[in-house]
């Protein structure tokens, strides 16, 4: 485990974290926070999360926002809250058990990753075509958008 911090310039300090690929964490940050090709039990809460190749138990909180490609694999959990626009990218034609409760106020747009049912209105979607990767997104104030990679 390697971990630097640098004056960012902005009366903060960024840090840059190695790792294995395997990291249990939890990490909060009065900063932003990009995450890179990890697994495991991992619980973040900065201001505007980023990052890709994430996977496991995974919880993320995002202050201002969260921009996101995950590689979850059977039996993971996710869990993004923000209080801003969230931006999530997952694999086509996994089993997802999705459930997105955004802000009724914002866009919210879901690609068909391959589910059997779906179901939504205003501020809310929810997705099924398996149980093998469960999810559930919580937004206020900000546009929701979950793609396929």
């Amino acid at each position: 485990l390697q971990l630097e911090g640098t004056p960012n310039g902005a009366g903060g300090i960024e840090l840059a974290l190695s790792t294995p690929r395997r990291l249990d964490a939890d990490l909060v940050v009065d900063g932003d926070v990009d995450l890179v090709d990890l697994r495991g039990a991992i619980h973040v809460d900065g201001a505007d999360v980023q990052g890709a190749g994430v996977g496991g138990r995974v919880e993320i909180y995002g202050e201002s926002s969260v921009s996101m490609d995950f590689a979850p694999e059977p039996g993971d959990e996710i869990v993004v809250e923000a209080d801003g626009p969230v931006e999530i990218g997952l694999p086509w034609g996994m089993g997802y058990d999705l459930t997105v409760w955004g802000d009724p106020e914002h866009t919210l747009t879901v690609d068909d990753l391959g589910f059997a049912r779906a179901a939504g209105g205003s501020g809310y979607f929810a997705g099924w075509s398996g149980s093998e990767v469960q999810i559930e997104v919580v937004v206020s104030g900000g546009d929701v958008t979950i793609h396929a990679l």
